[in-house]
């Protein structure tokens, strides 16, 4: 039972990626502290709460307490029943109880001054930890403009609670969540007011899988309205290598038609139940109900929602998708280019008819086949290059994808190529018989290859079959690493 509820989840998170996709961001990206991504620039002047200080080597348990090492001194404890927040000391904070509430309260100013809290984006990564019998409300709960005290903390004022929560949901469904006077709230999601929209095609929030969120809360149209954004990371795992993958699960904006219950709010200055929160209270908190978690990697930012962040990719796209890969060269995006690869060809003693699906940063002979001991020669149809001959009598001086290459050897080895897969490439044949090579990294059958080249191929062959276009040959399958004889009756070019 329990294979098989991992078996929908994993199916769902994979049609929630495959579905949202067009709404990624794109991979040009100014990062934070932890190398996530930021939507917006910091507005000049603020001051910005990350968990940092979660990382410092000290195992720690933070109950009904502050926290002594946040260098804001912003923590607070305002849980109804909690184990305490237990910080590893690693960068995790881990939360459990009945109703654990981990406050970022930053009207308080032991250390700092106070940072009232109004446009804001909110990042973290979240990991449920426990049983699948946790609270269907509980989960990833982000709550953002609150008072500090308006939660039936102790000393407290219900009708200071004022928050917008986002949240990833236990039950798997996902929304925006309006309270004015604790408790009584209303929520919004995709599909519109008091609606809550599947997240992971209705399968369950998964368990002990980290899951990114972003949540952006601002003013607009001249602060008489409040937009929120909900984005999720369900890709990294807790590793956002180059930025996270964020994709848009929704946005909302109240315009004063969200009522958090259907009559007026009483005992408040307050009795409007449509009133929308328009001024920061001081506090971010995060919680679960009823399920033990865990955070890590937490910031949040007060933005210029004026100031999006922009730049230019690699190659000269501004907000482009392209970027440098482990080999220095830039890929993806409009560059044509796949991220750098190893290729690997086994090489025997004797001739070899070889051919290459990866293009080197440097595609001489003398780079490719460096470390390459035993080599004597190599040749195509073009020129040759032969161990130990003078350079100027070497007429071959480069590899190239599309082509073939006989090499000849006195031991066996594997030689390594680490370079770029071109998506698309070309290479010009000549009439009568050229040597070409197999330029994707997969094996292709010779109907598709014929099909989709304009030149008129009557034959090919290797070392062990051949195709001829008038009689039944065995040869019916090109493969990586190999290279190939073809005929072709014209001058033409051999596309890919």
């Amino acid at each position: 039972m329990q294979k098989n509820k991992l078996v929908i989840i994993m199916c769902a998170l994979l049609f929630f990626i495959v579905f949202q996709k067009s709404n990624a961001q794109t991979s040009c990206k100014q990062l934070d502290v932890f190398g996530i991504s930021q939507f917006y620039n910091t507005k000049p002047g603020s001051r910005e709460w990350t968990s940092v200080h979660w990382n410092n080597g000290v195992d720690r348990t933070i109950k009904y307490a502050s926290d002594p090492y946040d260098p804001t001194d912003w923590t607070e404890d305002h849980s109804g029943s909690t184990n305490g927040f237990h910080i590893d000391g690693k960068g995790v904070m881990n939360m459990s109880g009945g109703s654990p509430r981990f406050h970022i309260n930053s009207t308080r100013t032991g250390k700092v001054s106070a940072q009232l809290f109004l446009n804001t984006e909110y990042t973290a990564y979240y990991r449920r930890i426990g049983t699948s019998g946790g609270i269907a409300y509980g989960g990833m709960i982000v709550g953002a403009r609150s008072g500090p005290l308006g939660h039936a903390s102790s000393g407290g004022n219900d009708c200071d609670a004022s928050t917008y929560y986002a949240r990833f949901r236990h039950d798997g469904k996902w929304d925006f969540e309006k309270e004015l006077k604790h408790p009584t709230s209303d929520y919004w999601s995709g599909s519109g007011f008091h609606t809550q929209d599947p997240l992971w095609k209705g399968a369950i929030l998964a368990e002990n899988r980290w899951i990114g969120m972003k949540y952006l809360i601002y003013n607009i149209e001249n602060n008489t309205k409040v937009k929120m954004e909900l984005y999720i990371d369900s890709v990294s795992n807790g590793n956002p290598v180059n930025g996270g993958t964020w994709v848009k699960v929704g946005e909302v904006i109240d315009q004063g038609n969200w009522p958090v219950q259907a009559s007026a709010i009483t005992g408040c200055s307050y009795t409007d139940p449509k009133t929308i929160i328009l001024t920061g209270h001081g506090t971010f908190l995060m919680r679960t109900d009823g399920d033990q978690a865990e955070y890590k990697m937490v910031s949040i930012r007060e933005i210029d929602i004026n100031s999006p962040v922009t730049c230019t990719d690699c190659n000269g796209v501004n907000g482009g998708t392209a970027y440098k890969d482990s080999c220095n060269v830039c890929v993806g995006g409009n560059t044509g280019k796949q991220a750098c690869v190893t290729q690997r060809i086994s090489l025997n003693v004797g001739w070899n008819l070889i051919s290459f699906n990866v293009e080197p940063t440097n595609r001489s002979i003398d780079s490719v086949f460096a470390n390459v001991s035993g080599m004597l020669e190599i040749k195509n149809a073009d020129g040759f290059y032969k161990t130990g001959s003078q350079a100027y009598l070497q007429s071959l001086k480069q590899i190239t994808v599309g082509g073939s290459y006989l090499v000849k050897m006195s031991t066996a080895l594997t030689l390594q190529i680490r370079g770029n897969v071109s998506i698309s490439g070309s290479l010009p044949l000549k009439k009568g018989w050229n040597m070409v090579g197999c330029p994707w990294q997969i094996s292709k059958s010779i109907s598709s290859i014929l099909s989709s080249t304009v030149c008129q191929v009557q034959k090919v062959k290797d070392f062990d079959a051949f195709y001829d276009s008038t009689i039944l040959g065995n040869l019916t399958t090109v493969f990586p690493n190999k290279g190939y004889f073809m005929y072709v009756n014209a001058d033409c070019i051999y596309n890919w």
